[in-house]
């Protein structure tokens, strides 16, 4: 049985066991490249929650153990793979006539990042070796001159670090971060939902000329006004003509997405704040919840169907998404494209800053539930869509 078979199967006392414990019990407990134990934890690394993750992160940083270093190293890869990027994993040692880097991280964009990872600060690194990784990657074409190093390091006081970066000739190509801070910005990737919003926060990774801050403000406030967004467009609309009426905002997209895991058989991961994904990306769940409304003539559930939904068809073979209706147990399930067949018969909103369909979901005394259609038209019967829990 492999390590995340045991862990899903386990029950909650094995989850709670450290990653070292977990490393010791994967393949022969012994972590090198390509071997049973190295594709077993990597395996469960892609499928836990990201809070678990930091968990991981931290039992690594606070107390070595065997082969903490190379765990360290696949959290951070992990993390690559949680800010969208396609990334390549590194050597755990390095070999004659091997380039020894940790990491490539591809972005969407066709930007790249070369990954180092190190424990500590306290000992002087090489950066002429480390430069020397990305031109050697260069020059066999894995990577283009559109790219740069990162070097992530464990601890947070970097100091001595980052004057060694700044008083090199490498200090353009070069950046580095926590550990503890990367974690910090895949769990706020995590709460935003556009992905213009999410390639900004990618670009925090790059080198940035930030003499003049507009960029650190705009990224700021556009990651705000994402994260924001849904609360605000359900606030405006169950208050329309109730000026004075408490909002209370909603949010159970997690565990709409655990039932539906459940229902498909399959680990999907957070991706966004409503979007779930399997680590093939062979299918994506976009899972938007509300509560329900309640006015004189009816009672109803209403989300907001945002145009940037329909990137997942980029992305992910086949896109669904899951309207979870007042809690996780009552969920509409609709291949995405079928849902967006319909959007031409919903009522929109355009602001200046954004547009989005209406989806208005009800259900009839005798237990149909029906999506409201606009201008009039008969509402369509969408019980077939339903699952319960």
């Amino acid at each position: 049985m492999s390590l995340l078979q045991l862990w899903k199967t386990g029950g909650e006392d094995f989850q709670k066991k450290q990653i070292q414990q977990l490393t010791a019990v994967a393949g022969d407990g012994s972590l090198k490249d390509g071997n049973l134990t190295s594709i077993e934890l990597r395996e469960l690394l892609s499928t836990v929650p990201t809070e678990q993750l930091g968990v991981y992160l931290q039992e690594c940083l606070e107390k070595a153990f065997s082969d903490s270093g190379l765990v360290l190293q696949d959290i951070v890869n992990e993390f690559g793979q949680r800010l969208g990027c396609d990334v390549v994993h590194g050597l755990y040692q390095g070999k004659i006539n091997a380039i020894g880097f940790d990491g490539i991280w591809r972005f969407p964009n066709g930007y790249s990042i070369v990954v180092e990872v190190k424990t500590t600060d306290a000992y002087t690194i090489n950066l002429d070796k480390i430069a020397a990784y990305r031109k050697r990657l260069i020059l066999e074409g894995k990577i283009l001159d559109n790219s740069s190093i990162l070097i992530v390091v464990g601890r947070k006081d970097t100091n001595s670090l980052e004057a060694q970066v700044r008083g090199s000739r490498h200090a353009w190509d070069m950046r580095l971060i926590s550990a503890e801070a990367l974690f910090k910005l895949v769990m706020i990737k995590e709460e935003a939902d556009d992905q213009a919003t999410i390639e900004k926060i990618r670009s925090i990774l790059t080198p940035l000329e930030l003499t003049k801050l507009d960029f650190v403000v705009d990224l700021l406030a556009t990651t705000t006004e994402d994260i924001q967004e849904s609360i605000s467009e359900e606030s405006d609309e169950i208050s329309k003509g109730k000026k004075g009426k408490k909002f209370t905002p909603v949010g159970f997209n997690k565990e709409v997405a655990k039932n539906i895991q459940t229902y498909l058989g399959m680990d999907l991961k957070k991706i966004s704040r409503t979007l779930y994904a399997p680590t093939d990306k062979s299918i994506s769940v976009r899972c938007l919840v509300s509560k329900l409304h309640e006015t004189k003539d009816r009672s109803y559930y209403w989300y907001a169907f945002h145009p940037h939904f329909k990137d997942d068809f980029n992305a992910y073979v086949e896109p669904y998404v899951a309207f979870g209706c007042g809690s996780p147990d009552m969920i509409i399930y609709y291949k995405m494209a079928d849902m967006v067949a319909l959007l031409d018969q919903l009522n929109t909103t355009s602001k200046e800053d954004r547009s989005y369909w209406h989806v208005h979901i009800y259900e009839t005394a005798d237990g149909k539930i029906y999506l409201h259609r606009k201008g009039g038209a008969e509402p369509l019967d969408i019980t077939d869509r339903l699952v319960n829990f």
